[in-house]
Formats: structure tokens, C-alpha cells, sequence
């Protein structure tokens, strides 16, 4: 029995916000492709391209509207691990494990929370990036980096559509 498993889930979570993040950018901005390739284009035949710097709202609107949920989790983290630590001392190794899976078991609970918060926050998100480009005209959107010239910068808006001040 490792008591450092607690710790090891706990860093394993800092990786799947930003898969999360990253695929459910990809799936709608490939919805809203698929989607505006559908219609047809103006008379000219020219498709409106926005692009949205994503990594700014994370900064400006993801990290902070996560960031008491995850200090919680983290702090919940630490109890237990401490809670684990004192009571386990002793304990035969069965025992020690119905104990950890106890203190496991209120772990993912609190994740579980916070993962979903957090599909909450991307949803709301990328529904703002679908809003900003259907105001402006934009028919394609894509990731800043996917951009190397042209095209209308959606970012400001949607940071100022999700109440963030830039």
C-alpha cells in the first residue's frame, strides 16, 4: 500500500483539463466547420474565417472560475493523505486498505465535482465562441496558432460575452 496514491491521482487530474479543454475546442470548432460549410457562401464565394486564442480564456476565464474548486480538492487531498497517515499506523495491511479505499472513494467523489464544473465552464465557453462568430459573420473558426495571417480575432468578444473584463 502506497500512501503517495492519493497524491499521484491528484497530479494525474492536472493533465485532463487541458485534453478536456483541447478536444472540446476541437469538436465544436469542427462542428461549426461542418456546419457553415453546409451554407452556402456570399455571392463572392468567400467564407468569413475568426479565430479565438484559446489559451486566453483560459487565463482570463477558466483558470479562475476553477480555481477555488481546485484549491478545495487539493486541500481534501492533503486532509485525507494526513487523516490516512495517522490512522493506517498500525492497522494490518486489509485494514489499511478498506481504510484507503474509503478516503479514495470521498476523492473521487470531490473530482468528480470538479470535472464536472468544469465541462460547465468549457461549455459555456465554446457556446460563446459559437455566439461571437454568428454576430460577426464568421462561418469558420479556428484555433489561433491554426491561423498564420487574415482572419477577425473573436477572442475579445467572447471574453467579453463569458463577463470578463480584458
Amino acid at each position: 500500500m502506497k500512501n503517495g496514491s492519493l497524491m499521484a491521482r491528484l497530479r494525474s487530474m492536472d493533465r485532463r483539463p487541458k485534453m478536456l479543454l483541447s478536444l472540446g475546442l476541437v469538436v465544436v470548432l469542427a462542428l461549426l466547420a461542418v456546419g457553415f460549410l453546409r451554407e452556402p457562401t456570399g455571392a463572392e464565394g468567400v467564407t468569413a474565417v475568426g479565430y479565438v486564442d484559446w489559451s486566453q480564456i483560459q487565463a482570463h476565464y477558466l483558470k479562475p472560475q476553477l480555481n477555488d474548486p481546485l484549491t478545495e480538492l487539493s486541500q481534501l487531498q492533503q486532509d485525507l493523505q494526513a487523516e490516512f497517515d495517522e490512522k493506517a499506523e498500525g492497522l494490518e495491511d486489509e485494514e489499511k486498505q478498506e481504510l484507503f479505499d474509503q478516503y479514495q472513494e470521498r476523492l473521487d467523489k470531490k473530482v468528480a465535482e470538479v470535472q464536472a464544473l468544469e465541462e460547465q465552464y468549457v461549455t459555456k465557453a465554446l457556446e460563446a465562441v459559437a455566439s461571437q462568430a454568428k454576430k460577426q459573420g464568421v462561418s469558420l473558426v479556428l484555433h489561433k496558432e491554426a491561423v498564420l495571417d487574415g482572419g477577425i480575432d473573436l477572442t475579445p468578444a467572447v471574453l467579453q460575452a463569458l463577463g470578463v473584463d480584458g
